[in-house]
């Protein structure tokens, strides 16, 4: 069962979408298998086990214990990762249905660990730590190796993306808002023994402080941009 599209947000996609390792269903089925097996056995060779109460008691066994079979069944066709562009988010739950997301741009670090068992059968544990919140391990992952990589790698994508943008403003937006204010040819020009970049920050910043009055930016985000943009002159200088 793929994660809705319904769920996701304008622009968001979804880069995988897995269930826990199939091996999480074998604790619940072997006792079923074996006790189903001992059960035929028994009826073929042992007399007092063909007598109907016999019969009554070992199906009741055997019909609890594949139920108990099926709810884990159920339980691990509905709980599944899925990581997108954006976030990554982990849904779990039957009846009701629960999920915890993490946003992929306050991802700081990810880490994978497979015993040696597990890598036997190909599973292991994706543990991800963002700012400010507990590390979250998910268990009895296939592939946890590359589960990992992908991750880090769309976090990688999301934090470049979030650094592109400067008080809630993208860079692209913010391009734009400054093209469509005031031009540069009716503000008075910087004297002559400037250099060009003092011209073009002060330029920038004349043309954020009219975007502030018409209310196209709010206070903080031109004060932040502000800052961007004076910080460029100290970088130059050095």
């Amino acid at each position: 069962m793929r994660h809705p599209d319904k769920f996701l947000g304008q622009g968001e996609t979804v880069m995988f979408d897995v269930h826990h390792h199939p091996s999480v269903l074998l604790p619940p089925l072997i006792p079923v298998l074996l006790l189903l097996a001992l059960w035929i056995v028994g009826l073929t060779f042992i007399q007092f086990l063909r007598g109907p109460w016999a019969v009554l008691a070992g199906a009741i066994v055997v019909l609890v214990l594949l139920v108990v079979f099926l709810s884990r069944l159920a339980a691990w066709s509905r709980a599944r990762l899925v990581l997108t562009n954006r976030r990554l988010i982990y849904v779990y739950g039957v009846f009701s249905k629960h999920s915890t997301e993490v946003s992929l741009a306050a991802v700081t670090d990810v880490s994978f660990h497979q015993g040696m068992l597990e890598r036997l059968v190909g599973m292991g544990a994706v543990t991800v730590e963002s700012a400010g919140e507990p590390a979250l391990p998910y268990v009895r992952l296939p592939h946890p190796a590359k589960l990992a990589s992908d991750i880090s790698e769309e976090a990688r994508h999301a934090a470049a993306s979030s650094a592109g943008r400067v008080g809630g403003v993208s860079a692209e937006e913010l391009a734009m808002a400054l093209k469509m204010a005031q031009p540069t040819s009716e503000m008075p020009p910087l004297p002559p023994e400037r250099p060009p970049i003092y011209s073009e920050i002060v330029d920038q910043i004349e043309r954020l402080d009219a975007l502030r009055e018409r209310g196209t930016l709010s206070d903080e985000e031109f004060e932040q941009a502000k800052r961007d943009l004076l910080s460029r002159i100290g970088r130059e200088e050095t």
